[in-house]
């Protein structure tokens, strides 16, 4: 299973579960500041989520949870196991290199 689908899988489980969450995003283009806000996630699909924050509806890709410029407290993001590039591609897993 890639990294995108067990993002997309916690995202869907925590919507059914309960929508209400806890988000920091943290964006450039468009600018986007929320640190440690109550959300809601309003929908799920294939490709993106869209949370309601502060008022105003959002729409991320899973790609942003991966690329850190979106987190969700009540999800566990270990996805550092991942290689990931610039542009968002997940390249495989890290592997550890044992010294000695």
């Amino acid at each position: 299973m890639s990294a995108l689908d067990e993002i997309r899988r916690s995202i869907e489980q925590q919507y059914r579960l309960d929508p209400n969450i806890h988000i920091s995003v943290s964006m450039t283009r468009p600018r986007i500041k929320i640190d440690n806000q109550q959300a809601t996630i309003t929908g799920v699909y294939p490709n993106f989520f869209q949370i309601e924050a502060q008022g105003k509806s959002y729409t991320h890709k899973y790609v942003d949870i991966l690329m850190k410029n979106v987190r969700i407290n009540e999800i566990s993001t270990d996805f550092d196991k991942y290689n990931i590039s610039s542009d968002g591609h997940t390249l495989g897993r890290h592997t550890r290199k044992s010294r000695g």
